[in-house]
């Protein structure tokens, strides 16, 4: 729109500048045709024509937006030149005297103004002049600079009509609209007046004008019609004076009525069409305004209004009957964003994207804070997530996070999982939240986030709990009802299966990922004992006659090769076991040093070929576990190989067991390369392997001692430090039931 400003602007100023160079053409040349409008007509001066040339190049130079100070500079010198032109015309008036701008003989000579300028002429120059240089300097206010620019502009307006009603001098008129201004005196400044304004018209008084507002379009027509309608009604009507048809006063008379009927009927048409527009508005119901209502106690609502005209006592009086539609815009509300929820969630199949579109439309239109916790089956939490509205609470959020998800939860939390059904706190007060236990980063996290309301909602699927939905509002005037609840729960299940969807996506791609990395696990580590047992085969067919040591060492090579497929099919049943939910162990009471010697002395012939030193601390005085002896063994047998083949020569491994609570942890430390701690949260996943290690192994052993050590009841973990080694535990439930003690009958 700028752009388009400008360009009219320009093609103005250019118009407004070729009636002066005109005119000095006529001076010049000796052209009358080019000197005046009409015969009866007074010509424009040549310092007239000088000044509005400098006006014209002025206006080109002065910009919409703050441009070049050179630029600047020089529109304002003109700006005062063209001021300054005006002025000693002015003072010519003032002080009969007259200083000339162009040589004696391009002077102007006629007998109606001498050698001097028309004094409307020297009046409008020096306020155009002023208006250009409140044009560019910033510092001015626009605002005075546009009224000078319409003074101008009128000034010279009225000029034009005066020439346009005393063409015919010598014509009896009561009233003499008669001017010394030529006809291109005027209409130069006119269109110079109208070129200015366009350089900066949505500032001012003139951003009523361009406004995209009903009353905006009604100013510019009413405009319009004032600025073109007179002179053309003025030279159409001229035109039955020139024929005789009517004298002078007669063209007033035909130029007020015509003038006023243009006026009356722009205004009516303007009037019309808005009253058209807000017809339909009301039909529609999308009024302009929103109306509201207040009740008793001073609270507002939105109305619907309903405007009936009644005639009492043959008077007629307007009745307004207001309905509270607070319902329905409720309602109206609530089915834009449940419709907007599907679309998002449809969006994506992505597990994580769709907990952020979760949370992101729940803070932005019900909540400050969103969290969201995601539930195994056995009740404990897998996963949170928390999003707040404000950008500068990030912090609150990271107070939540860092509970980690098997600690304890929030008591809202826990309800909702304990009974599957949803919580609503419409006040939360301090008192609250300290009658209900939870752990220290908990009540921390609470009381920073400061929240006055709270929804606590089950995410359920075909009635399976998968998570809890938390929606907390921190302010007094945000409270939750019943209506939010309703909103809630459809959110929730809409969230629920979205999240289900999302989880059987990625389980499927998982599971695909899962088939390729066991097709190469397979091929690639049955390859080797089954080209040795190839081979053996083919150097057994070509030996005659083989003694006893070497037909034993074959058969050993072989039996190697066969316990090395057994290993592999072993654990990719239990891989299959262990994903499908079906394995199981057998579990009796045991001591676990008892339990873990054997393993140990298994690895001590491989623990001396690379001079590792194994320590042991495991303390007889521990109690029983409950174990299937072959599965731990196995799990031990996993961490202890491990450590044998990534700790290098003359490192230590120590293998120890201590009591915690009910439990009891058993760990094996080593002084190898350690584990970097991005890789540590992979450390358990099914065929992971970090770089530099591919192909030292199945990438199935821990992940089989983690279900393993589940199976029991315990669970299993690893700390390490890059350069220092790694520590893995696992923890035992301790046998504390007579039924399982040893000897039991």
């Amino acid at each position: 729109m700028a752009g388009h400003n400008l360009a009219v602007s320009k093609y103005l100023c250019l118009a407004g500048a070729a009636l002066p160079l005109l005119t000095v053409a006529a001076w010049m040349f000796d052209i009358d045709l080019l000197r005046k409008f009409h015969a009866a007509l007074p010509e424009m001066e040549p310092r007239t024509a000088f000044g509005l040339l400098l006006a014209a190049i002025a206006i080109l130079l002065t910009d919409n937006n703050p441009g070049s100070r050179i630029r600047c500079l020089a529109a304002c010198a003109l700006s005062i030149i063209v001021s300054l032109v005006g002025l000693l015309d002015v003072a010519g008036y003032v002080f009969s005297w007259h200083v000339p701008v162009l040589p004696a003989d391009m002077q102007a000579s006629g007998e109606r103004n001498g050698i001097l300028v028309a004094v409307q002429a020297a009046a409008g120059v020096p306020v155009l002049g002023a208006a250009l240089l409140f044009y560019n300097v910033r510092r001015l206010s626009i605002r005075i600079g546009q009224v000078s620019a319409l003074a101008a502009g009128a000034n010279a307006f009225g000029a034009m009509m005066g020439n346009i009603f005393s063409t015919q001098v010598d014509e009896f008129l009561p009233v003499r609209f008669e001017t010394g201004v030529g006809f291109y005196s005027a209409a130069s400044v006119v269109l110079l007046c109208v070129a200015l304004l366009f350089r900066r018209p949505n500032e001012g008084i003139l951003s009523l004008v361009t406004s995209d507002t009903r009353i905006g379009a009604m100013t510019r027509r009413t405009l319009l019609a004032g600025i073109v309608a007179p002179p053309l009604i003025g030279v159409l009507t001229r035109i039955g004076v020139y024929r005789n048809w009517y004298n002078s006063s007669a063209q007033i008379s035909f130029f007020v009525v015509m003038v006023a009927v243009c006026m009356l009927r722009t205004v009516w048409r303007s009037a019309r069409e808005s009253e058209e527009h807000e017809l339909q508005s009301k039909a529609a119901g999308q009024r302009g305004t929103l109306i509201v209502g207040q009740r008793k106690n001073g609270e507002e609502f939105p109305a619907d209004a309903a405007i009936s005209k009644l005639e009492v006592g043959g008077k007629h009086i307007m009745r307004v009957a207001l309905r509270d539609i607070t319902e329905q815009k409720r309602i109206e509300t609530e089915q834009k964003f449940l419709a907007e929820v599907g679309s998002v969630l449809a969006s994506t199949l992505d597990y994580q994207d769709t907990l952020r579109n979760i949370m992101r439309l729940a803070v932005r239109d019900l909540a400050d804070f969103c969290r969201v916790d995601m539930v195994e089956e056995d009740g404990r939490i897998r996963e949170r997530k928390i999003m707040s509205r404000d950008s500068s609470k990030a912090w609150v959020c990271d107070l939540f996070k860092q509970t980690p998800p098997d600690g304890g939860q929030p008591f809202f939390i826990r309800w909702v999982i304990e009974n599957k059904r949803l919580l609503l706190l419409e006040h939360v007060s301090t008192e609250t939240i300290a009658v209900h236990p939870a752990s220290e980063q908990d009540l921390r996290a609470l009381r920073a986030a400061d929240f006055e309301s709270l929804i606590a909602v089950p995410l359920l699927v075909r009635g399976k709990l998968v998570g809890v939905m938390a929606l907390m509002s921190c302010s007094t005037s945000r409270l939750f009802g019943p209506a939010d609840v309703r909103l809630a729960e459809e959110l929730a299940q809409r969230a629920a299966f979205s999240i289900e969807n999302a989880r059987l996506y990625g389980e499927a791609q998982q599971a695909v990922k899962t088939r390729e990395d066991v097709l190469a696990i397979v091929s690639h580590d049955l390859k080797n004992p089954v080209a040795t047992i190839g081979l053996v085969a083919h150097l057994l067919r070509q030996l005659e006659l083989i003694d006893a040591s070497k037909l034993s060492k074959l058969a050993d090579t072989i039996q190697r090769s066969v316990d090395k497929m057994q290993v592999l099919i072993a654990e990719l049943l239990d891989f299959d076991r262990i994903q499908s939910g079906s394995f199981a162990v057998h579990t009796c009471a045991m001591d676990v040093s008892r339990l873990a010697m054997p393993v140990i002395e298994s690895f001590k012939l491989l623990a001396d070929d690379k001079r590792l030193t194994v320590e042991m601390d495991l303390p007889a005085g521990l109690p029983d576990v409950r174990v299937d002896t072959y599965r731990i063994g196995q799990v031990i047998s996993n961490l202890l190989g491990n450590a044998i083949k990534f700790t290098p020569q003359g490192g230590t491994i120590r293998v120890s067991a201590h009591q915690q609570e009910n439990e009891v942890v058993v760990s094996v430390a080593d002084t190898g390369p350690g584990i970097s701690v991005e890789h540590l949260p992979k450390i358990f996943d099914w065929f992971w392997q970090a770089q530099g290690t591919k192909h030292m192994g199945s990438g199935l052993g821990l992940s089989i001692a983690k279900g393993i050590v589940e199976a029991h009841g315990g669970r299993i973990w690893v700390e390490s430090e890059l350069g220092k080694g790694s520590l893995f535990s696992f923890s035992l439930p301790v046998a504390d039931d007579l039924k399982w003690k040893r000897n039991a009958a």
